[in-house]
């Protein structure tokens, strides 16, 4: 069963969500550092997450996953975290709609601020182990990290 049959069915765990190729949320993972300009609160909830307050950084993601029409939110599990489904039969907005996915299957650890003390640029950490620390802008500058 897939990961969007297994939402569709209400909740998606960590536990039986493998972690989503990223070429499967392309490519409304791309846009992710766009909107960071645009959206404040994407912006906060990065930061929220990068604080190690995963709690609000989940709840400002299902504040705007409602806002954007989307029919998934992220809930905290036993497991970890978990993909729930809503009534409303909406069809959701892919960048936020994604970065669920994400989250529910691997946790916050690939939503990241970079690294560079004067730089608040945030990135999707696609690596396999998901080491990197520096936005796109900085990782050619501070040895491909």
């Amino acid at each position: 069963m897939s990961l969007a049959d297994q939402s569709k069915e209400g909740t998606v765990s960590r536990m039986c969500a493998a972690v989503p190729h990223f070429a499967a949320l392309e490519p409304a993972l791309s846009e992710f550092g766009k909107l960071m300009t645009r959206e404040p609160r994407l912006r906060a909830m990065v930061s929220a997450a990068a604080r190690g307050d995963l709690d609000e950084a989940c709840d400002i993601l299902n504040v705007m996953l409602e806002a954007a029409g989307a029919t998934v939110r992220v809930r905290r599990a036993p497991t970890g975290w978990a993909l729930t489904t809503t009534d409303v039969a909406v069809s959701p907005a892919e960048c936020v709609s994604s970065l669920a996915h994400l989250i529910a299957a691997d946790g916050w650890r690939r939503i990241k601020v970079c690294e560079k003390p004067s730089c608040t640029e945030a990135f999707i950490d696609r690596t396999n182990g998901g080491t990197r620390r520096f936005c796109d802008s900085h990782r050619r500058n501070m040895g491909r990290q």
